[in-house]
């Protein structure tokens, strides 16, 4: 079977044969396995282009209290999985109904149940304890989320193809201080409502919940589970594998009962099971809960000290010591001879900069920047030199090292030191293509110079081992060898350009790419270029680039790098999150949190960086949904991730904008004013006064001065930021189109209402060439010109633009749709005063959610209301 069936019965009833065809968004293929509560499908997710497994409560348990019961299992099940990511444990991907039956849609895994996998052969004790470890570890990790599964047991334990093991069926998962609940919360969990508490207790028969023969006997009494009871029926399962049979047998819950209390049986002479390890099983086998280990982690520390591994050691150490003395001293006299030849192998990595990183190369880019003839050239120059001094000596000496590790100290392979000199190489390849950039340098490459030298790849990862080992190339032969150099050429050329805001010559060189990537046919490479492509396209405004991230993401997430797609995961959330597509940001950062914790403590640096810049978008995320709390608390979250020098990161400024955005909107306009001008200030010093991130300071230092009522200071901030973003990005940059909104919102204010509509046409033009006709993005534009429209006159006008912007708005910030709310109320109040009314409500509403940053919208609302009563009801008569 594909993954784990809820039991070994089928679906009864008249419908067992009346498959769906679709559950919500996935295609059933076909059925894959049935039990008493559910039945399990084989999906497709076409929006995620994927095979999913799909359990679908059964239509035959309906009609009383097992109906709900079954229900709440299910969605217990799903809410359980989606709090754990390990990779023990089955992954669960969405929940949702079928005609009033739930269904959650899971993780797809081609293989057997461990059950399957013991009764095909018989398995050496070795085999079943690495099994059930590597399940454990599962468990341990629900205990550690606070759940308890209930129900472990041999058949809710999947091996797949690859040997790899997951925990499923969590249905019976709860907290591990679950009680029985009042009669109330009982019914309350078990209503429609998808939302469940995992502290309530749910039970098959009011006695107990689970599979008896795997229960602990606390739980026979009414006790409630705990970590220790999952604990006892991990050692009946493993018992189970080691012995062929369970080690309490009866025909009823009594007499299972009467055999846990009499203890297991003596040891089967033809099973015999090492001493250590029967010791082990049958702690955690104890009738009484303090008896057995303290926790999961416990139990699986003492599988895992196999006294036979330690013997073998002393032992072979024993005979091989002789040996190494013998030996040692032969080799002190060898070692004495040719250490200072070997030291001679690790010098001239110096060498290696010529034509990179030289005297020559480094007075060509100077001669470059300083033609510009722009007024900070001179201190672009210098900060872009200091870094890439540092960066050189870095490399000289992780160079070096790589070398002595190997040639002088011994304790490093030939084959590690290999891969670490190929990646050091790739790193060499990356700075020279920036400094081609650099020497032929124009204003907008001096403006990104600094933060270009930032973005050049981690030298950190070329001492990683554990990385470079998981992810080393596959064999290539010579002409293979000459393809993937120079299609890495190509990439970081295309790299190069990117960060120096050179999108048009960027992207010709990464289409480039992307062929020649996919003429070496490498799933890692191919997954590369499709990154750095949709990133330039994404940089350019281009409406292909979610489209082209998505092909990133797929391709990346077939190779054994989770770097790599959790790189793609965050472009596509920022993506979304940038289009106002909240839903699809808030999956794409599930991914990236999935992937990130995948990465587990394996390396430190890219998880932190990762963490720090999804908690960044994701501020922004919470900001246009208008969670300003989650908000900050993301940013937060994002500053303290940051690196120590936060002075010398540019993140850390943009970090700060978003904290000064936030404030504007909550109304809190001091300490916006302060963290807007730490932002900008911070931006100047790192990038240069006509970076685009400066212009995103200016922009949102406009907001706060036009909320201020500053209108000039305002129109100033705002013509200042345009004049930067046009001459970097280009006339039609959705971030150009965001700046001429916000100058229309300023002439609304002045009363200056054709310019506000120019302004607005603009920005209208520019989201419809780059996002797209129908996008959220369209509502602010549209809004603005019925404003326009409104205060000349033209009625008719302005309520189609808001009757088309209203439905764009929903989703977003509840002050973005409270104005276009309110705007349409006064459009229709003429002719549909009740309709008018509602929207008003609605709006006033809206504002007061987004709290006291919009008191003075809410006042408006009110005093429009005041002098716009709704229509009166048709008096009732008297009987």
């Amino acid at each position: 079977m594909d993954i784990g069936s809820t039991g070994q019965g089928r679906p009864r009833g008249d419908d067992e044969r009346e498959h769906p065809s679709e559950l919500g968004r996935f295609l059933v293929l076909r059925q894959a396995g049935a039990g008493g509560m559910g039945v399990v499908y084989v999906a497709y997710d076409p929006e995620l282009d994927r095979k999913v497994a799909v359990k679908l409560l059964h239509p035959n348990v309906s009609g009383s209290d097992r109906e709900a019961n079954a229900r709440v299992r299910l969605i217990r099940e799903a809410k359980a999985l989606a709090r754990l990511s390990h990779p023990n444990v089955v992954s669960v991907y969405d929940v949702g109904t079928y005609r009033g039956r739930v269904f959650i849609a899971m993780e797809f895994i081609q293989g057997v149940s461990l059950s399957a996998w013991l009764f095909e052969e018989r398995r050496a004790p070795a085999e079943v304890v690495a099994r059930l470890v590597a399940a454990g570890r599962g468990l341990a990790a629900a205990h550690r989320e606070g759940l308890v599964h209930g129900d472990f047991k041999p058949d809710n334990i999947l091996v797949d193809e690859a040997g790899r093991v997951r925990v499923v069926d969590f249905g019976l998962a709860s907290a591990p201080d679950e009680g029985s609940g009042s009669g109330e919360a009982r019914r309350a969990a078990l209503s429609d409502s998808l939302p469940i508490d995992l502290s309530a207790r749910i039970t098959r028969s009011g006695a107990f919940a689970g599979t008896p023969a795997y229960l602990a006997p606390e739980q026979f009494d009414g006790a409630h589970r705990s970590a220790r009871s999952d604990q006892f029926s991990f050692c009946v399962s493993l018992y189970e594998g080691l012995y062929g049979a369970r080690p309490f047998a009866g025909e009823d819950v009594k007499a299972l009962r009467h055999a846990i209390w009499c203890g297991p049986p003596p040891e089967p002479r033809e099973r015999a099971v090492p001493a250590w390890l029967r010791r082990i099983v049958l702690r955690g086998l104890s009738v009484d809960p303090a008896e057995r280990f303290p926790d999961m982690d416990a139990l699986l520390a003492a599988l895992e000290r196999d006294p036979s591994r330690r013997r073998r050691r002393i032992a072979l150490g024993i005979a091989v010591a002789a040996a190494i003395v013998v030996a040692a001293l032969a080799y002190r006299g060898y070692l004495i001879r040719s250490l200072a030849e070997r030291q001679g192998l690790c010098a001239g990595a110096q060498e290696e900069l010529v034509g990179v990183w030289d005297p020559a190369r480094r007075r060509a880019a100077e001669a470059a920047f300083l033609a510009t003839g722009l007024p900070y050239a001179v201190d672009a120059w210098e900060r872009t030199a200091a870094r890439l001094d540092a960066r050189a000596d870095a490399w000289v000496a992780m160079h070096g090292e790589a070398c002595r590790a190997t040639h002088l100290r011994g304790e490093q392979s030939a084959a590690l030191l290999d891969l670490r000199m190929a990646c050091l190489q790739r790193r060499l390849v990356e700075t020279r293509s920036l400094v081609d950039v650099l020497a032929d340098a124009d204003a907008g490459v001096v403006e990104n110079a600094a933060q270009a030298v930032e973005r050049l790849g981690d030298l950190d990862a070329c001492a990683d081992a554990a990385s470079l080992l998981s992810a080393q190339a596959p064999a290539r032969s010579e002409a293979a060898q000459a393809a993937v150099a120079e299609l890495r050429e190509l990439l970081a050329r295309a790299r190069a350009l990117e960060v120096t805001a050179r999108l048009d010559a960027a992207r010709a060189l990464a289409e480039q790419a992307v062929g020649a990537a996919e003429a070496v046919g490498e799933g890692p490479l191919i997954a590369e270029a499709l990154l750095v492509r949709g990133r330039i396209l994404e940089g350019l405004g281009d409406p292909q680039a979610t489209a082209a991230l998505r092909d990133a993401f797929f391709a990346a997430e077939a190779t054994r790098d989770d770097v790599l797609p959790a790189r793609a995961a965050l472009e596509l959330m920022h993506s979304a999150v940038q289009r106002l597509d909240l839903e699809g940001g808030e999956m794409w950062s599930r991914h990236l949190a999935a992937l990130t914790e995948r990465l587990g403590d394996a390396r430190p640096s890219a998880r932190r960086t990762l963490e720090a810049e999804h908690a960044s978008v994701l501020g922004t995320l919470h900001v246009h949904a208008g969670r300003l709390d989650a908000a900050e608390s993301a940013y937060r979250r994002a500053l303290a991730l940051s690196p120590a020098d936060d002075d010398a990161d540019h993140r850390v400024a943009g970090i700060y904008n978003n904290l000064g955005n936030l404030h504007v909107r909550r109304g809190a306009l001091a300490e916006a004013a302060v963290e807007l001008e730490r932002s900008a200030a911070l931006y100047r010093e790192l990038l240069g006064a006509k970076h685009p991130r400066v212009a995103i300071a200016l922009n949102n230092l406009g907001e706060l001065a036009l909320r201020q009522g500053a209108f000039a200071e305002a129109d100033a901030a705002y013509r200042e930021a345009r004049e930067i973003l046009v001459a970097a990005l280009g006339p039609r940059h959705p971030n150009v189109g965001v700046v001429e909104n916000n100058l229309g919102d300023v002439a609304i204010e002045r009363r200056e209402h054709d310019a506000a509509i120019d302004h607005y046409e603009r920005a209208r033009a520019i989201f419809t060439a780059t996002i797209g006709e129908g996008t959220p993005p369209l509502a602010y534009p549209l809004t603005g010109l019925a404003e326009a429209k409104l205060a000349r006159g033209e009625v008719e006008g302005a309520r189609a633009l808001l009757e088309e912007a209203l439905p764009l708005r929903e989703g977003g910030s509840p002050q973005d749709l409270a104005h276009t709310r309110f705007a349409l109320a006064r459009a229709l109040v003429a002719d549909d005063r009740g309709r008018a009314a509602e929207l008003a409500a609605a709006a006033r509403r809206g504002y007061a959610e987004a709290g006291p940053a919009f008191d003075r919208e809410l006042q408006r609302v009110d005093r429009w209301v005041a002098a716009h009563p709704p229509p009166a009801r048709p008096a009732t008569p008297a009987p």
